[in-house]
């Protein structure tokens, strides 16, 4: 994994498209569907459930960056959970969280972290899942987080976990090799 200057990483929402000094990058979640053999049929029904996902991720970067309270149910457990899960790391004033935190490997990945919580110790990362909780899918993801913002960034990762609005509960997720992570990157051309 190459480093770089992550600002140089460019996002366009509205075609969810990574480059990095023009060159094109893959999102992540590209290559672990494609290694789970994972698709996602273009039906109106998926289309349905990422509007919903995007909305409940709005709505918590809304809360992170502006103090904006949800709108939805869903919204509204999230930032709940978010609230409870940094009273329990402790250390509340020597905290913050950020939202749409972009990471790279600067070759082949780039994506953004939905949620980071910085605290002085480190930081932790979590991903908002509004549909049926698969947790080799979520370690793939997250792992791949952790390898790509400690390169992105002079920060070590702690922790990370799934906030899950379908089962509604925090799915703790743990670290696994990162010779397997390494490899999927690498292949995601």
């Amino acid at each position: 994994m190459q480093k770089g200057n992550i600002t140089q990483v460019e996002f366009n929402e509205d075609e969810h498209v990574y480059t990095y000094q023009g060159r094109l990058l893959n999102g992540v979640t590209s290559c672990i569907a494609r290694k789970l053999g994972k698709s996602f049929p273009k039906t109106t029904t998926v289309a349905l459930a990422c509007s919903y996902g995007s909305q409940i991720h709005k709505e918590s970067e809304r809360w992170i960056e502006e103090g904006l309270s949800p709108e939805t149910e869903n919204g509204k457990w999230v930032v709940d959970e978010l609230v409870e899960f940094r009273k329990k790391v402790g250390n509340i004033s020597a905290s913050k969280y950020s939202a749409e935190v972009r990471v790279s490997d600067f070759e082949n990945t780039a994506s953004n972290v939905d949620v980071v919580l910085h605290t002085p110790e480190g930081v932790f990362l979590a991903d908002i899942k509004t549909g049926q909780f698969d947790r080799h899918y979520c370690t793939l993801q997250l792992n791949a987080y952790r390898l790509m913002y400690e390169n992105s960034y002079d920060e070590k990762v702690i922790g990370m976990f799934v906030l899950n609005t379908k089962a509604k509960r925090l799915f703790r997720i743990f670290a696994c090799s990162d010779d397997e992570i390494l490899k999927l990157l690498e292949d995601n051309k």
